[in-house]
């Protein structure tokens, strides 16, 4: 009775003579097989769903889910809008620079978001957002002022300033919802920059609602493609649409600069 290691010995020296006597066959039908199967993997996308991984009940669990599902990726494609010159009107041009950026990137399909600015829809959010961290984005030198404010004293000295502004007419649509959110104006002790009024690199004009540099000359865009950045097919595909439309936009609006950067260049 042959052994185990004798009847593999045998084994894979018929194999090996098999092949030697065809080996040109042999080598064909490899290539074949080759070719075939990369044509096959050519069509595989690469797409991760990282809800799935995150875990359940915890606050920033929940918060990049909503964050995933609203907006389908956390890998983002920024623009930035810029002035050469700067002048009165600069507000206005950016403006009109970037709404006809955000029009073009829309047409081509490829992305799931494109915003410049905050609307009062996504005001309303960003209370409600803030709101649920709030404890941790409270500046210790206004822990005193927000003691006082939740004192009995203070809740009513809240509540009447909310009943007197809810007959004017500034109190309606976000505002009211705004109020729904923070009836005791919490909201005033976080630190929330406008322009000019602190050294971070993007400033929320509170009247506009954009998103823009200290100096108010350029204006950030932020986007979500359909696909993430691992998707290299759709990421050239991507980036060759934006060079064109960053070009068309440079020739037709002078003086301004448009400009991108994120995961997708890579």
């Amino acid at each position: 009775m042959k052994s185990r290691s004798d009847m593999t010995t045998g084994f894979y020296s018929r194999l090996a003579g098999f092949v030697y006597r065809r080996r040109w066959a042999v080598l064909v039908t490899y290539c074949l097989v080759s070719v075939l199967l990369g044509w096959l993997g050519s069509g595989i996308r690469l797409k991760a769903d990282l809800s799935d991984l995150l875990p359940a009940g915890t606050a920033s669990g929940d918060d990049l889910r909503f964050f995933l599902e609203r907006f389908g990726t956390t890998d983002a494609l920024f623009f930035t809008v810029t002035l050469e010159n700067a002048g009165d009107d600069d507000e206005d041009r950016l403006e009109e620079a970037a709404s006809f950026l955000a029009a073009e990137l829309k047409r081509t399909g490829l992305f799931r978001s494109i915003r410049y600015g905050f609307s009062e829809e996504e005001g309303v959010e960003l209370a409600r957002g803030v709101m649920t961290h709030f404890p941790v984005l409270i500046p210790s030198e206004k822990i005193d002022a927000l003691r006082k404010r939740v004192t009995t004293e203070g809740i009513r000295e809240a509540l009447t300033r909310l009943k007197s502004s809810a007959g004017g007419l500034l109190m309606a649509g976000a505002l009211k919802k705004v109020a729904a959110e923070d009836p005791l104006g919490l909201l005033d002790f976080v630190s929330t920059p406008a322009r000019g009024a602190a050294s971070g690199p993007v400033q929320i004009d509170t009247g506009s609602g954009l998103l823009l540099s200290p100096d108010g000359r350029t204006l950030l865009m932020l986007t979500m493609p359909g696909n993430p950045p691992q998707d290299a097919s759709f990421s050239r595909e991507l980036l060759a649409a934006v060079e064109k439309i960053e070009q068309r936009g440079a020739a037709d609006t002078p003086g301004i600069r448009f400009d991108h950067a994120g995961g997708y260049l890579f």
